[in-house]
């Protein structure tokens, strides 16, 4: 049976189109507080919100939280049960919470890898506080950053942040171990992924939120897709970040972008000028064959 695809919404056009969305009257819904958020590059706020807190467990007690013996690699099933226990409560609708959580997630590793400003919270800030602490960054100088006299307040945040995360430093064993186990699963055909990204966490929760866990089940992907269609437009985000983390392209991350790309063309709606050189072409094809 074919899956349907629903039409993108006004909202979801906006949001895409990069422009800005205004708070609409009377809708308290959690939505559309975090559409807002994320038009506005409001990052923290959709990350510090309550959704978000849910499926992270960031405020969970320490005892029901996890396992003393947690590891990096426990990362994955933990944070995959507790978005499906909050789906279960709060119903389909909060794969679109899900969705701009995810979107956040990987906004949040672009400026922080690319555009900048620097971003200050540290995905593992999401986590229990066990959790937080254990893998928290924890840099120690090797080598002093030396800056230029003159030197604008832009630049010396700019080779500030750089030398924290690339040049003279060294971080802690047990973040080093979470950043490596991350990376590792990022990494596809073969093909590692960047060994100095930093903060992969922030790529990883994006793609588990907007891949990996929608689909692990064709039914649970159907959900997903009739609740927010714009989902397939994030999902091919992601794995272009993560393609472009490779040493050489990787076929799979392509077939899978290229899907992505396929069903959200269904969501939009025609373009009349696409439509006018369709039958364009039809009627040249006619008259040829007369």
């Amino acid at each position: 049976m074919p899956q349907t695809i629903h039409s993108l919404s006004q909202t979801d056009r906006q949001l895409l189109l990069g422009q800005t969305i205004a708070p609409t009257a009377n809708d308290d819904s959690g939505s559309s507080s975090l559409f807002v958020a994320l038009s506005e590059g409001r990052y923290e706020d959709i990350l510090r919100s309550p959704a978000a807190k849910a499926i992270f467990g960031t405020d969970l007690e320490d005892g029901a939280a996890v396992d003393p013996s947690f590891t990096p690699s426990d990362l994955g099933p933990y944070v995959t049960d507790l978005v499906l226990s909050y789906i279960q409560a709060q119903g389909a609708s909060a794969w679109t919470e899900i969705t701009l959580i995810g979107a956040t997630c990987l906004s949040a590793f672009v400026q922080t890898n690319w555009t900048g400003p620097e971003f200050s919270l540290d995905p593992v800030g999401l986590l229990p506080r066990l959790l937080a602490e254990r893998w928290k960054e924890s840099f120690t100088t090797t080598a002093p950053l030396v800056l230029e006299e003159g030197m604008d307040k832009h630049e010396v945040g700019r080779r500030a942040y750089a030398a924290h995360v690339y040049l003279g430093v060294k971080q802690s064993e047990e973040r080093a171990q979470l950043d490596r186990v991350l990376l590792r699963q990022l990494s596809v055909d073969g093909e590692d992924a960047y060994s100095m990204a930093p903060r992969p966490m922030y790529l990883y929760l994006a793609r588990l939120l907007l891949v990996d866990i929608p689909n692990a089940d064709a039914d649970r992907l159907a959900e997903r897709d009739m609740a927010t269609p714009m989902a397939h437009w994030w999902s091919a985000r992601v794995l272009l970040i993560q393609q472009s983390l490779l040493d050489y392209p990787s076929q799979t991350l392509m077939d899978q972008i290229i899907g992505h790309f396929a069903k959200v063309k269904q969501s939009l709606p025609p373009s009349p000028a696409s439509d006018s050189a369709m039958q364009s072409a039809d009627n040249t094809r006619d008259s040829a064959q007369t």
